[in-house]
């Protein structure tokens, strides 16, 4: 039986609307405290994993461009799939979906996605209180 591995991670820190200038939630863009956060956290998720199959993300602006910089680390920008869907406070159960049918196909995949969501996945998923800060991951082995 082959291994799945899960990577739940967060959007890394971006730039608050006054800050950014940005005219929506949407297209808030990562800080550079983010960006870098992001590198080092992909340069792990790299050394950790070795390879990725998919890089799925939501498609808010902090959130597309951690998974363009942890695609960099993998040398995989063309693993990277937008889930509109990511983009909403789903439930449990939605990620649910999204992730059973991304683990039929894929044996390594990484969801970048938001909180409270993300986190209240990874707490589900572990049986264990998570929170997720800012550019942290919790990897889920099964």
């Amino acid at each position: 039986m082959n291994k799945k591995i899960l990577v739940l991670m967060r959007h890394s820190k971006a730039l608050d609307m006054y800050e950014s200038g940005a005219k929506n939630d949407f297209e808030r863009p990562l800080s550079q405290e983010g960006i870098t956060k992001a590198k080092e956290q992909a340069k792990t998720l790299k050394e950790t994993l070795g390879e990725v199959d998919i890089i799925a993300a939501s498609p808010l602006l902090r959130a597309v461009q951690t998974a363009q910089i942890v695609a960099a680390a993998f040398n995989a920008e063309d693993k990277i799939k937008p889930f509109p869907e990511l983009a909403d406070s789903m439930d449990v159960n939605g990620y649910g979906e999204i992730i059973k049918d991304l683990s039929a196909k894929h044996s390594k995949v990484i969801l970048i996605g938001h909180n409270p969501a993300i986190s209240a996945l990874a707490r589900e998923l572990c049986g264990d209180y998570v929170s997720l800060s800012a550019g942290d991951y919790k990897i889920i082995e099964s």
